[in-house]
């Protein structure tokens, strides 16, 4: 609104003279201090555009969005000395404090290749949520180790029944052991593989990326579909509310929750 304002700010001048309420014309201070108001709130249009815009915004999103408004906040020269910059950053620090020891958000972010741990600013709060997944993907179990046991195991009573090679093949199995993965080790070896890929750009598909790489990690990938399919916000975006016209308006406004969600969700799920 106050954007809109300023674009017609010489019309509106014009029309207040012509009609005799020069009184009313904003000075040159208040139009200034309107410039400033809008680049202090254009990072919050941002992000809202940017949630609205999806058909399924999810919660991996959040994180990033959050953490760049609070950059611009705190470190554009133009607008981090202004009062309500200053205030915005206390409101926010109060009303989602500490979003990445949400474990929900964190595990959504890191999970979404789009992001991963570069969204986060606090690295310790990555290490906790990356134990939290090596732990769940142990807790999966598999095939990988118990073949290897089996392998092992084989190895070692073949070499006692031929007396010749029983020297060679105990080396060999020395060395096999001192040199193979622990029991238990795919987890940390798909989460390490994980954080090697390249993130993915920002208008690509996470849930397509999962696709294409399942093979190489079979349980993170697991994993990361429970968790990228959460969405952002209860309601997709604003044009829930609207269809030929406003759903909820003010000849509406008695309606019980219980009818307004059954009306929103007929509105949504019998478009087209």
């Amino acid at each position: 609104m106050i954007q809109r304002f300023l674009e017609q700010e010489e019309l509106v001048t014009t029309a207040l003279c012509l009609a005799d309420h020069s009184n009313m014309c904003l000075t040159g201070e208040e139009k200034i201090l309107m410039r400033k108001a809008v680049s202090v709130l254009e990072p919050f249009e941002q992000a809202t555009r940017e949630l609205s815009s999806d058909n399924f915004s999810t919660l991996s999103k959040v994180l990033p969005l959050v953490h760049l408004i609070q950059h611009m906040l705190k470190y554009d020269k133009d607008i981090n000395t202004l009062p309500l910059a200053q205030e915005l950053q206390k409101q926010i620090q109060k009303r989602v404090p500490a979003l990445e020891e949400i474990y929900i958000i964190g595990v959504s972010t890191l999970l979404d290749p789009r992001f991963k741990s570069f969204a986060f600013a606090d690295k310790d709060a990555v290490r906790k949520i990356e134990e939290r997944l090596v732990a769940r993907m142990s807790a999966m179990g598999g095939r990988e180790e118990e073949e290897d046991l089996t392998d092992s195991g084989g190895q070692t009573e073949e070499a006692q029944t031929q007396s010749i090679w029983a020297c060679f093949d105990s080396k060999i199995h020395d060395y096999m052991t001192a040199t193979s993965r622990p029991r238990g080790a795919r987890p940390y070896l798909e989460m390490r593989r994980y954080n090697e890929e390249s993130p993915l750009k920002r208008d690509a598909d996470p849930l397509a990326w999962w696709r294409e790489i399942e093979a190489l990690l079979p349980k993170l990938q697991v994993l990361a579909k429970n968790y990228l399919c959460i969405p952002a916000t209860s309601v997709p975006s604003e044009r829930l509310f609207s269809k030929a016209g406003e759903l909820i308006c003010d000849r509406r406004s008695c309606i019980k929750p219980d009818n307004v969600n059954m009306i929103l969700f007929l509105n949504k799920n019998l478009k087209g």
